[in-house]
């Protein structure tokens, strides 16, 4: 899954990148392709697994704060079979 880190490209003449990267060390940094318009995060290897664990918990509090509000509804299980099958 991980991009073999032996052979990661470095990061050469890359002023701007590096500026931005020590601005916001434990943010990802946005990088856009010129050629392909692509946007891609740099996320220092370390920080992830608290990046990813910001965003479950954030997505779970969001859950439970529409329930809260009663935004919830029952879940009908068959029907959620029904339609994986």
């Amino acid at each position: 899954m991980w991009y073999n880190a032996g052979m990661a490209p470095k990061l050469s003449n890359a002023d701007e990148i590096r500026a931005a990267l020590r601005q916001e060390p434990a943010k990802p940094l946005r990088v856009e392709d010129d050629e392909t318009n692509k946007v891609y995060l740099i996320v220092d290897e370390h920080a992830l697994p608290t990046l990813w664990e910001d965003y479950v918990r954030r997505e779970v509090q969001r859950g439970l704060d529409q329930l809260d509000r009663g935004e919830g509804t029952e879940w009908d299980v068959d029907a959620f079979l029904a339609d994986v099958h």
